[in-house]
This record gives structure tokens, C-alpha cells and sequence, in this order.
């Protein structure tokens, strides 16, 4: 029982460790987040078998404080906002949808990944009301 307890109390780290390296503006910390994620994904009873949802879901947090330092501090979406006046909301805006399709693709190239390590999941089956 203590071990399952441990073990689940890793959950955060990927988090963590992502949060420090957006904190800490230590890009190298990056890769550490990624093979934190597999590892935890890996080790823990739950995701057994269902290991392509729990990277979905762990990098879509971890994602968001790396993104947001990404954005923010190398001002790659810049060019979008030089047709007229600069808002502070237009700005927040266009930041924000950048990082929704970084997100996106970073959970794409993961859940490959991801599939390319363990090979044998349960399907993932969605229920679907069908109109009559």
C-alpha cells in the first residue's frame, strides 16, 4: 500500500519539473520533463494498458508552463500583432492559440511515441448516442 501511495505522489514531478524549467528559464530541463512522463507512465499500475491516454493528459499540463515561457520570452508570435495598434488583449489572445497548437502537436509526437513503446493498449472505446 505505501508503495502505490509513493509511486502515485510522483504524478506531480513531470509538472514540477516543467514548471521549474519555465520558472528557472532552464530550456534543458525540457527533455527531463519528456523522459519523466514515460517513466512515470510507465511505472504506475493504473496506466497500464492505457498509456497513449495518461501521456494525452500529462502533457497537456505539462505542456502549458513551458509553452507560456516559449511564447512569452521569444516573442515568435510577434509578426501576427504588427498590422495596427498592440493590445494587451489581442496580445494574451494570439498567445493563448499559440499555445493550444503547440499543445496539439506536441501531444500528437508523444502519443506516437508513446504507441511506438508499448504496442499492445486497450481500445479506446466512445460512446455514441445514435439518433434515431
Amino acid at each position: 500500500m505505501r508503495k502505490r501511495n509513493r509511486l502515485s505522489g510522483l504524478t506531480v514531478l513531470p509538472i514540477v519539473i516543467s514548471i521549474a524549467s519555465a520558472h528557472y528559464k532552464m530550456l534543458w530541463l525540457i527533455p527531463v520533463a519528456v523522459l519523466s512522463m514515460f517513466v512515470l507512465v510507465g511505472t504506475l499500475p493504473f496506466c497500464r494498458k492505457r498509456e497513449n491516454l495518461w501521456m494525452f493528459v500529462l502533457t497537456a499540463f505539462c505542456s502549458i508552463p513551458v509553452n507560456w515561457f516559449l511564447l512569452t520570452n521569444f516573442e515568435i508570435w510577434k509578426n501576427v500583432l504588427y498590422s495596427g495598434g498592440e493590445s494587451c488583449i489581442l496580445t494574451k489572445i494570439v498567445i493563448v492559440e499559440y499555445m493550444m497548437v503547440l499543445t496539439g502537436v506536441e501531444e500528437i509526437i508523444l502519443g506516437l511515441l508513446t504507441r511506438m513503446v508499448w504496442r499492445k493498449q486497450y481500445k479506446l472505446y466512445i460512446p455514441v448516442d445514435e439518433e434515431e
